[in-house]
């Protein structure tokens, strides 16, 4: 269960997907600590990456890039300063994202704790108001000054403390820019030229993290050599992975005047490296993906230098669509899967636009498997009513290698085709939204994010495959605005031709445990037991699609756990960790309250009462399927740990006769509820739902009366008469199981009366 604080607090502090662990005592179980959720990555060892489900959570970099971590990945809002990033990952699951302006400097005076956007979600920007504090060092001599972005707050010596914030971000990127475009002018290698006499920067109480390597593993040096493309040495960094097992080494490494030197165990490896070509401005021109999958660094004699050279990146990336359509973003991955040990993203592009993007062609690698992916988003014409693209192309290609012709053409019978209806609550009319897709495979976890207005409708196309479908609440306009909530669905699989219709959005906005029809959803479970934890969570919004989950930054949240009666100390955020748990039954509930103080005018208050029984037994059927994460296991070291849904209940609503906006068009009101249990693809509990009925309070809760809800097995009808225009509606629904599962969900003003 997410213990929320503010929406502006929360929007500030990125309190995400890594949390603090906040540990303390239940009875029945050794301890209960708030712990980051994961989101399932494709890889031969069950490895996940962290992230936060549902709840949005917010990353600034240094450079002023504002990052939203969310299950359906990393997402770049659009208004910063940067328009590519490098990525990587590592085998503990941290991902980087490198600004182009950052990548010369990048592990020589910048330390890549400022870039580890699960580093910074998980330490660095704890204060209310976003900061990142970092520790400097300059030069022997120099007379420590702020670069520009950063405010100093003490100084001793040669050494210094500080911070950049939001706003100061764009000023540091910006003199990145300028030095890069001094150090052209000069015919340096550019990044070279130093930063006013900066020697390093890092985040406060981190470093370089260092891959531990075996003692007793030979050691040897391996030369790199980088070219950029104008032909010069290039600064820059280069990832390695030991494709033997990368367990012993995964690396990234930073490049100095276009060499890299480092020690390393015998053995095959793989090198990737992601670079740019500047102009006069310092601002990026083109970009270029580099690969060599195979080579070998013997135990005896000599070991040959490695050159990764820009110049061979020949093969351009374009993708042309059946309508015409212009470039919104691109995501270039390459996926290493080592003979043993886990995946990891080796090294890829992230492009906000047109920015030429080119990759160097390479065979399919001998050891260990590689796998690229290219994930293409465009956009046609808005509307002149909606200012919302009429149409966007999501499009996804795979290849475990890298052909020479990177260019590919799409018919009309080559993709699925879903019409995205986006409904709203009136106060949110006119406010900024992203629809998007992010394609479910391994390595691609940043996107960036355009907006449009709603309510609204457009045509989403998509490349055959299991895709992730969003739509995300951008800023608010101003102090004290709404913001629309962020809402996800679980991966759904699309095929070619196929035609499809989803309404996001519709009243009510509740919270509830995702009902997935797929079971690989490329979600987190939360409510399930693994390698003797327990993980509860309830995300905060949704809509009238029981397999939708969702944040908003609005709310006030307040939760509590209770085990056998007992309410357990609440973590600061995150999902709540039973530890321990054994296999002797308890009674366990989850309540949730959810204020939205904002200008909301629908779902203003909802209040979710959930109670399942554990039995510390094991069901076949309630195994959570393979594609999916399990914060339980992961929070016990065993992310690969077998994991049991819990029985918990959920509530799908489907209004009647609502407008776009959600106000009532009928007199008489119906209300069809889809009661059930936390499941994916069929896999969770399957016992019988026993009752459900609907009640109604047109005084704000002060007084009830039941309606008739008839019905049975979950499926369930009522029907009441709404009072006069602009009269207070507070709907409330009780449903129960046959085995002792109950929920309560009060939800005021879920719809407006018209």
């Amino acid at each position: 269960m997410r213990n929320h604080r503010t929406g502006a607090a929360r929007a500030a502090a990125v309190c995400a997907s890594a949390a603090a662990v906040a540990a303390f005592i239940v009875p029945g179980a050794s301890a209960v600590s708030a712990q980051p959720r994961a989101t399932p990555t494709a890889s031969s060892s069950g490895a996940v990456a962290s992230a936060s489900a549902g709840a949005d959570s917010r990353v600034v970099l240094p450079t002023g890039d504002t990052v939203v971590l969310s299950a359906a990945g990393a997402r770049v809002l659009p208004g910063g300063p940067s328009q590519a990033f490098s990525t990587y990952s590592d085998t503990s699951g941290d991902s980087y994202l490198i600004p182009a302006e950052a990548v010369p400097f990048a592990g020589r005076l910048l330390d890549l704790s400022l870039f580890d956007v699960t580093r910074l979600a998980r330490t660095a920007q704890s204060t209310a108001d976003g900061r990142i504090p970092v520790s400097l060092t300059f030069g022997a001599g120099v007379t420590p000054s702020a670069p520009a972005g950063v405010t100093l707050t003490a100084v001793s010596g040669q050494t210094a403390t500080g911070y950049l914030t939001p706003a100061s971000g764009a000023a540091f990127a910006a003199a990145l820019r300028r030095q890069i475009a001094a150090d052209k002018a000069a015919g340096r290698t550019v990044g070279s030229g130093g930063l006013g006499g900066l020697s390093w920067m890092r985040v406060v109480g981190a470093g370089t993290p260092v891959t531990p390597v075996t003692p007793d593993y030979p050691m040897r040096i391996l030369q790199i050599n980088a070219v950029g493309t104008d032909g010069k040495p290039l600064d820059g960094v280069v990832n390695l992975v030991n494709t033997d097992d990368s367990r012993k080494l995964t690396l990234i490494e930073p490049i100095d005047d276009g060499v890299a030197r480092l020690a390393l165990p015998a053995g095959n490896y793989a090198a990737y490296m992601s670079a740019y070509a500047f102009d006069s401005q310092g601002v990026p021109s083109a970009s270029v993906l580099v690969a060599v999958n195979d080579f070998a660094v013997p135990a005896a004699g000599d070991v040959p230098a490695l050159t990764l050279d820009a110049r061979t990146a020949t093969a351009p990336v374009s993708v042309t669509t059946p309508q015409p359509a212009t470039s919104q973003d691109a995501v270039l991955q390459m996926v290493r899967t080592p003979t043993a040990g886990p995946t990891v993203a080796a090294g890829g592009l992230v492009i906000d636009g047109p920015l030429p993007i080119t990759m160097s062609p390479g065979p399919a690698a001998k050891v260990g498997r590689f796998l690229m992916d290219t994930y293409l988003a465009s956009a046609g014409p808005t509307t002149a009513s909606e200012g919302t693209y009429q149409y966007q192309y999501f499009t996804d290609f795979e290849s475990d290698h890298i052909d020479a012709n990177q260019t590919h053409h799409l018919a009309s019978g080559d993709l699925a085709a879903e019409t995205e209806d986006i409904d709203s609550d009136p106060a949110l009319a006119g406010l900024a939204h992203a629809v998007g897709g992010t394609p479910v495979v391994p390595g691609i976890g940043a996107t960036f994010q355009s907006g449009e207005l709603m309510p609204s409708t457009s045509t989403s196309y998509f490349t055959p495959g299991p895709w992730r479908t969003a739509v995300w609440g951008l800023l608010p306009s101003g102090p004290g605005k709404p913001q629309a909530p962020s809402l996800l669905a679980g991966a759904r699989i699309f095929h070619a031709g196929q035609t499809s219709e989803r309404t996001w959005g519709r009243a009510p906005s509740a919270p509830g445990f995702g009902r997935y029809p797929e079971a690989a959803a490329s979600m987190d479970c939360q409510a399930c037991v693994g390698a003797g934890n327990m993980d509860l969570e309830l995300d905060d919004a949704g809509d009238s699609h029981p397999d939708t989950v969702g944040a908003d930054a609005d709310a006030v949240d307040t939760a509590a756990v209770y085990w056998n009666g007992r309410q357990v100390p609440p973590p600061p955020f995150g999902p709540v960790i039973v530890r321990n748990v054994g296999t002797g039954p308890a009674t366990v509930r989850a309540v949730l309250d959810s204020d939205h103080p904002a200008g909301e005018k629908q779902s203003t208050n909802t209040h979710t009462d959930v109670t399942f029984r554990y039995t510390g037994q094991t069901d076949p059927s309630a195994t959570l399927p393979a594609g999916n994460g399990c914060s339980a296991a992961v929070a016990a070291g065993q992310p690969s740990a077998p994991c049991q849904i819990m029985p918990i209940l959920t509530i799908g609503y489907q209004y009647g006769a609502l407008s776009r906006t959600n106000v009532a068009l009928s007199p008489v009101q119906s209300l069809v509820l889809d009661i059930g249990h936390h499941s994916f693809g069929g896999h969770g509990s399957h016992a019988p739902i026993t009752s459900a009925q609907a009640s109604v309070s047109f005084d704000g809760g002060s007084t009830w009366q039941n309606v008739p809800t008839l019905g049975a097995d979950g499926h369930y009808a009522a029907l009441w008469r709404n009072p006069a225009p602009g009269t207070s509606v507070t709907v409330r629904v009780t449903a129960t199981d046959s085995i002792g599962g109950t929920i309560t969900q009060t939800v005021a003003n879920p719809y407006t009366v018209g």
